[in-house]
């Protein structure tokens, strides 16, 4: 079932691409030259997405992931991360 799925997707995307440089375009009210290059707007979102995901992928590791121990550098050496117990608490677990 997935892998009709998968050769229909493609057979699709290789068949919009065919005919994105081959039928002819008619080019009303072309303001701007890329508005006629073929696929330049597929070309542009392709990089605009790539470049979301590699500046987000650096902006992951440079500013928000840290190292294993980041935690225990944070904690003073002379914490052993016990709580301070009462006396009174002391003396029940003791007896």
């Amino acid at each position: 079932m997935l892998r009709s799925w998968k050769i229909a997707l493609i057979t699709g995307l290789i068949i919009s691409v065919v005919a994105e440089f081959t039928l002819p375009m008619e080019h009303h009210g072309v303001q701007y030259w890329w508005m006629s290059v073929p696929a330049f707007f597929a070309a542009f979102g392709l990089v605009s997405c790539l470049l979301i995901i590699v500046t987000s992928k650096w902006l992951g590791r440079a500013w928000l992931q840290r190292s294993e121990d980041y935690y225990a550098q944070l904690r003073p050496p002379e914490d052993t991360g016990a709580l301070p117990q009462d006396e009174d608490e002391e003396e029940n677990n003791h007896a």
